[in-house]
């Protein structure tokens, strides 16, 4: 897995989370399936630029943010760590 893949892989699970979208809504949204979302979140294909674009527009995003390195010490992994930061839960 390239460290390209891993940045995205990693950036389209949480700006799906930070949306509150599962990977169905996603998928229906960008055009593709969830089983090809799931393939990008877990780094097991290269996307093609049209593909970054369709998923960026779907998360109404610029392209180049799916592959800009973000901090990760505070990233959100999970729904529940997305509602927490939101509401200042622990």
């Amino acid at each position: 897995m390239s460290n390209d893949n891993k940045i995205l892989s990693k950036n389209l699970k949480y700006y799906r989370f930070k949306h509150n979208f599962s990977q169905e809504t996603l998928a229906e949204k960008s055009g593709f399936s969830r089983n090809y979302i799931s393939d990008l979140e877990n780094a097991k294909c290269n996307p093609s630029l049209n593909t970054l674009t369709s998923l960026a527009n779907a998360l109404n995003i610029k392209t180049y943010v799916l592959l800009k390195p973000i901090q990760t010490n505070n990233m959100p992994t999970t729904r529940i760590d997305i509602y927490r930061k939101k509401f200042n839960k622990e």
